[in-house]
């Protein structure tokens, strides 16, 4: 089970089920989080759920399943759209914003991890979050 930032909570198969409420001050809390970071590390299957949704908020085009859009929700937004997107796919081709890791991502995020810039968010379900999180020194939490 994995839950997204669109509140929503999926299960393996990508299903969702009903969604539960994040107000403003839980949003908040997430976005001190994502201001401090530069690049959002996800799964292809996270990618595909969250990013185009956020980034219909963040243009002004809302989804037709969006809840009431907030100040809180308005601001993780457009911290998101900001941010670089490093997407783990074997079959997705690279975009503006989006970089691939195929293969060793446990290699290539720690090679991530050594370059310029600020935190690096991780999304992925626990098939990928096995191995990374096993990795000495690939992850931190603050």
């Amino acid at each position: 089970m994995m839950s997204t930032l669109n509140n929503r909570i999926a299960n393996a198969q990508g299903t969702f089920w009903e969604p539960f409420h994040w107000g403003e001050p839980e949003v908040a809390y997430v976005n001190q989080f994502y201001r401090a970071a530069d690049t959002w590390a996800l799964s292809r299957v996270l990618y595909d759920v969250i990013i185009p949704w956020w980034n219909g908020v963040a243009s002004g085009q809302l989804p037709t399943d969006a809840p009431e859009i907030t100040p809180a929700f308005a601001e993780f937004a457009q911290i998101q759209h900001r941010m670089t997107k490093v997407v783990f796919s074997n079959t997705m081709e690279p975009a503006d914003g989006r970089v691939l890791i195929r293969g060793d991502l446990t290699g290539q995020l720690a090679q991530l991890k050594q370059e310029q810039g600020a935190n690096i968010i991780l999304s992925c379900g626990p098939a990928t979050l096995g191995p990374l999180a096993s990795t000495p020194g690939l992850s931190t939490s603050t």
